[in-house]
């Protein structure tokens, strides 16, 4: 899953710079600035989101997870993995590169620096919380439910806010 999240992290971090030399066109467009970074976060989103779930409905079926930890982990890996792609397109617009001529010259190395630290910061924020009934189930399994659903709306607060400040930074 951590492979998928590159492939589409790409995505995120050229949407603005794939445009190019007809950046203008876009700028042009009766569109607001959040309804283009949206759809640019939605190119990415929508395949992330099918491909995670055939990726961790074959593991559940491989691996037969109780079903509860199948629908956290299932959460979990969303969640992250949409925060973490917000953070991608909004970091994409500050310095996005438009003179580009080679594909391979589309990110800036600000975007792929920044990008890789706030990465890191939020999935050890958002995952440590996560795993918090996963370290409880250990010690005391009657309150693991209670974390459980405790941990999520932490963690989803917790990323959602970084993710959405990026985003808003990005417009």
């Amino acid at each position: 899953l951590v492979a998928l999240l590159f492939v589409f992290a790409r995505l995120a971090e050229t949407s603005i710079s794939m445009e190019g030399k007809s950046w203008w066109l876009t700028k042009a467009a009766p569109l607001s600035p959040s309804e283009v970074l949206f759809g640019k976060f939605m190119s990415s989103a929508i395949p992330f989101v099918i491909l995670a779930l055939i990726f961790m409905i074959s593991a559940d079926i491989w691996r037969r997870f109780n079903f509860v930890w199948f629908l956290y982990g299932l959460y979990g890996v969303l969640m992250l993995g949409l925060a973490l792609l917000a953070v991608a397109v909004g970091l994409s617009v500050p310095w996005a590169k438009f003179d580009w001529d080679d594909p391979r010259r589309m990110l800036s190395a600000q975007t792929s620096i920044y990008t890789m630290i706030i990465w890191i910061m939020l999935g050890l924020m958002g995952g440590g919380i996560l795993c918090i009934p996963l370290l409880l189930d250990a010690f005391n399994p009657g309150l693991v439910g209670v974390m459980m659903v405790v941990c999520a709306i932490l963690s989803t607060v917790v990323t959602g806010a970084v993710a959405y400040g990026i985003f808003r930074f990005g417009l």
